[in-house]
């Protein structure tokens, strides 16, 4: 099961992302990232999301691939 750790500081910049974004795609995202931090499996997250659990997988491709600096 892959899952998403996020710092202290991420959470807070992510839940206040998916609050008040009036972009439905980066309230998606945040959300995604958060229920992962919150031990969610992808096919939970993706299906709470209602989007595509390979959507979900390119998303935290992504964000690995940001946090890494590769």
């Amino acid at each position: 099961m892959r899952q998403i750790r996020l710092t202290e500081e991420e959470k807070q910049q992510l839940a206040l992302l998916h609050k008040t974004s009036t972009n439905s795609v980066v309230r998606d995202r945040s959300f995604c990232l958060l229920l992962s931090d919150k031990g969610n499996s992808m096919k939970a997250v993706s299906q709470t999301v209602n989007i595509h659990w390979r959507t979900v997988s390119r998303l935290f491709d992504a964000w690995e691939q940001v946090k890494t600096g590769d």
